[in-house]
């Protein structure tokens, strides 16, 4: 009897303790320490602070002045240690005290532990690329400069310490690149002579849109006087003219004198660690665990495209007969009427309005957007037919919202400006302003989800389009281009394909012929590893779960339901959004 209550004792001094479990912390606690981590991720960002935020200081983020981004490879471990160190505290806290938003917090936190399996300095020097061709400083600067708001005081002293600084941080830039060649990590020759190519169009175009755009924004300051206004034109002007132009000058001789030791086209499979990073990058978008589940899914979805074309064919009697001629057919596809629309401004005002009118999605209220063209210096460096500035993520006015169009409107242009607009990535964006959560799940958010949504609506578009049939067939004909693009990814990245072998792919898959034709798809894919996972898989992924909530629900489906419950739920990673969403 004394030892049965000796264990009836020790069960009751347990339950005491395991009450709240094993003595952990509660929600209370756990919103002080989401509350500390943004300043310590944030630490190390530059200038984009001031594209996210409106008031970052509510956050903890007080820089005295932005900058454009450098990491050391100590500053890069340290702010590693820094952030480890902080999740480590996640198992202080009992996991089933929290509120929804507090658990996918901890879960999207406990991804950034579990995800950090590379030794710190091979990282660094695989990753670290400030002339990458999608987000670096050649392909980047320009346009952020020219979209740069000035919010404040700080705000505008910082654009102007901006120009001023470009030479050292150049300088850095170009330093940093020497290293990754000495380390085995650097650009190939292929790449670099597409880096170098951008630099010297730069150099060689007139890049005042940059000043012009800044006077502009300057005139409308209400906290400057007019003199104080021509003071700061008069600066950003020979900061432009004496720091950032001369920076970028010397970015392409410094890069031109560098030795490429780098062998082959630069393909990930042939750097230290590039196989394990690669697969990283493809399964976290998947959301599976290996490349084989990865491979394996891919097979899955092609059966799944497959029969979406079949349940399309079914559902639309007109698309039969074109089936007979597929020559008829392939030139309906490319010269679908999507509207009578002749400008993308309309076609956004168009797509707004359906989000108002319509029942397919929530409303949201009506923003007071931007329209910019994209500079005619520019448009020789950016290939995207639109593109959407994202709004700061403290700012709930629906103001300040920035679309930017690339030369004259086409008809195929309908769906790329929907991905954009409406109901793409500035509804999604501005709809998730109004889900109550905290600030970490913007600064946290996942790119595949984002992309896979603005992909998903471009089929979501046929539907207010004239020819929603036609159109749909062409969007079923690009999932299975998608399929072909992320398998030839995989080959280039993965499996260490040549040059010549990608270019067989291309002619017996995609029909590509011409040589110039193949080296640009090729070197597109070379240039940027899995950056199309982000919106196939995310397109793919969110097409599976509205197949799986048309079955779980029933009659109860509706896409209504399908669109909120996604919104709701917000920029999560696949299998987080499939954890969470109520299937």
């Amino acid at each position: 009897m004394k030892k049965l209550l000796t264990a009836l004792l020790s069960l009751l001094l347990c339950a005491s303790l395991t009450a709240c479990g094993m003595g952990k912390k509660g929600s209370d606690e756990f919103a002080q320490y989401m509350d500390e981590i943004p300043p310590i991720i944030l630490d190390h960002f530059g200038f984009n602070i001031n594209f996210l935020f409106d008031h970052p200081e509510n956050y903890g983020i007080d820089k005295e002045l932005y900058s454009l981004d450098f990491l050391s490879l100590e500053d890069y471990k340290n702010a590693n240690d820094s952030i480890l160190e902080k999740l480590d505290e996640l198992d202080d806290y009992d996991y089933d005290e929290l509120n929804q938003d507090q658990k996918i917090v901890y879960d999207l936190l406990k991804k950034e532990a579990e995800d950090n399996g590379f030794d710190d300095e091979d990282y660094y020097y695989l990753t670290t690329n400030y002339f990458d061709t999608n987000s670096g400083v050649q392909s980047q600067l320009p346009m952020s400069l020219w979209c740069y708001e000035f919010k404040n005081q700080k705000s505008l002293d910082s654009f102007l310490a901006i120009l001023n600084d470009a030479p050292d941080i150049f300088k850095k830039y170009t330093d940093l690149e020497q290293t990754r060649q000495d380390k085995g990590y650097g650009m190939s020759q292929t790449y670099m002579d597409e880096v170098l190519e951008a630099l010297h169009t730069i150099n060689t175009t007139d890049q005042s849109f940059i000043i012009e755009a800044a006077n502009e924004k300057i005139d409308a300051l209400d906290f400057l006087n007019a003199e104080e206004k021509q003071v700061y034109k008069e600066k950003i002007k020979t900061a432009f003219n004496n720091s950032l132009l001369p920076a970028f000058q010397q970015a392409e001789s410094d890069l031109s004198a560098i030795n490429v030791v780098k062998e082959g086209d630069g393909e990930l499979s042939s750097y230290k660690n590039g196989k394990e990073y690669y697969e990283d990058m493809v399964t976290s978008a998947a959301g599976v665990e290996t490349m084989e589940e990865y491979e394996q899914y891919l097979e899955k979805e092609n059966e799944k495209v497959q029969g979406r074309l079949m349940e399309l064919l079914m559902n639309t009697p007109e698309l039969k007969d074109s089936l007979l001629d597929a020559d008829k057919l392939m030139e309906k596809m490319q010269n679908i009427h999507y509207t009578d629309l002749t400008t993308s401004q309309e076609v956004i005002q168009f797509l707004e309005k359906q989000i108002q009118e319509r029942k397919d999605f929530p409303k949201i209220q009506l923003l007071d957007y931007e329209m910019k063209q994209f500079p005619e210096a520019m448009k020789e460096t950016t290939l995207a037919a639109a593109a959407y500035f994202l709004s700061a993520y403290d700012d709930p006015s629906g103001k300040d919202e920035q679309m930017i169009l690339n030369g004259t409107f086409k008809q195929s242009n309908f769906t790329t400006i929907a991905h954009e607009s409406f109901p793409g990535h500035m509804y999604q964006h501005n709809y998730f302003k109004t889900v109550d959560h905290h600030i970490l799940r913007d600064i946290l958010s996942s790119s595949t989800y984002a992309e896979g949504w603005a992909t998903y609506i471009e089929d979501v578009a046929c539907e207010y389009s004239q020819e929603p049939g036609m159109c749909h067939l062409n969007n079923i004909n690009n999932q299975f281009v998608y399929l072909m693009v992320l398998d030839l990814d995989k080959q280039i990245h993965y499996d260490g394909i040549s040059r010549s072998e990608a270019y067989a792919y291309l002619e017996q898959a995609f029909g590509i012929t011409d040589e110039e034709d193949k080296k640009a798809q090729y070197e597109q894919l070379l240039e940027n590893p899995a950056i199309f996972a982000n919106y196939y898989v995310g397109y793919y992924k969110l097409l599976d779960l509205k197949e799986k909530a048309e079955e779980t629900w029933k009659e109860d489906y509706s896409d209504y339901r399908f669109h909120e419950e996604i919104l709701d739920l917000g920029p999560l990673p696949m299998d987080l959004l499939e954890k969470y969403i109520e299937l």
